[in-house]
């Protein structure tokens, strides 16, 4: 009689266990209460209550519908009003929760985290074989917060002309002057629809910036190609997207593969760029704007031109992301 009583005690802890853990990676969509949706991963399946259901929910699955009426539970791509196809009594639905895993520094900002500092988010998707928890510099004092900062220098204690293994992989300090890498920038870029921030840094701790309403990075077979476009807006003026008005014509970056000193990919007729201006980038024979220059050093003929002519007057550059 005692060992069924702890089997029973046992059995009722993992009951509880499931149940938590089901609603802390899940939440309830209200709106989708007694509809049918379309876009499942398997067929209809026969389950014994909500948390059985839920428990089935694993890596690919981005939600879950169960019906209280017929104990039927569906494994589902998304969640939303498009998806809906009728009526049918009984259904509820839950979501995967983006703040028990954040993809991104926008996610920890709408939990409540607005301090900026250190983090870690999931930017992989969970069905990719590479997924993995990443850290990353969250700024959150700046125009709204939720920024996801890419690349930041303050100093010359980083060399920034790596190879591209390095760049793919990121390097640096996240305290200072680092690269985040190729493969997570495609990753925080790859579904949504972001913002790009640039801020360059001047004597006298003057700032100036600018921001572009879309960007995304390809994969690696694409050679991180850069997807750019405005509108943008800001005091530095656009060095990248049109660079028609700075005199430096064919200077655009939008479509632009990523060049390293041991991968050109710059689509310059003779010549290295990443080798000449030692560093990394999305070279077009080769630039207006460019932020991975060697610090306080001739060869970085300009960062931003024309706003920032010289690479020497750069004392800090910092490009981030978030989600529009």
């Amino acid at each position: 009689m005692a060992q069924v009583v702890f089997m029973l005690i046992i059995f009722s802890r993992i009951l509880s266990a499931t149940s938590v853990g089901v609603f802390h990676y899940f939440r309830e969509n209200t709106e989708l209460s007694n509809k049918a949706l379309k876009n499942t991963l398997n067929k209809d399946i026969q389950t014994s209550s909500l948390f059985d259901c839920g428990a089935r929910c694993h890596r690919c699955c981005r939600c879950f519908g169960f019906n209280t009426v017929t104990n039927v539970c569906r494994i589902l791509l998304t969640c939303d009003q498009n998806d809906i196809i009728g009526i049918e009594e009984g259904w509820i639905y839950h979501y995967r929760n983006e703040l028990a895993k954040p993809e991104n520094c926008l996610s920890l900002f709408k939990r409540g985290y607005t301090t900026s500092g250190i983090m870690t988010i999931y930017p992989w998707d969970e069905c990719d074989r590479n997924y993995r928890s990443v850290d990353v510099f969250c700024v959150m004092d700046t125009s709204g917060g939720g920024w996801t900062v890419l690349q930041r220098r303050i100093s010359g204690s980083v060399n920034f002309n790596r190879s591209w293994s390095a760049y793919q992989a990121g390097f640096g300090n996240l305290m200072d002057n680092f690269w985040i890498g190729n493969e997570v920038i495609h990753q925080l870029t790859r579904t949504d629809n972001v913002t790009l921030y640039v801020s360059i840094t001047l004597a006298g701790g003057i700032t100036k910036y600018q921001e572009y309403q879309s960007f995304s990075v390809g994969n690696s077979s694409e050679k991180y190609r850069l997807f750019l476009q405005g509108p943008s807006q800001g005091t530095l003026g656009d060095s990248i997207v049109n660079t028609e008005h700075t005199g430096k014509l064919n200077r655009n970056l939008p479509g632009m593969l990523f060049s390293t000193y041991d991968q050109v990919n710059d689509g310059k007729g003779s010549g290295n760029c990443a080798s000449t201006y030692a560093g990394g980038w999305w070279f077009n024979s080769c630039y207006a704007g460019y932020l991975n220059g060697p610090w306080k050093n001739g060869q970085w003929s300009w960062a931003w031109y024309p706003a920032v002519s010289r690479g020497g007057d750069v004392y800090g550059t910092q490009m981030m992301i978030r989600p529009n």
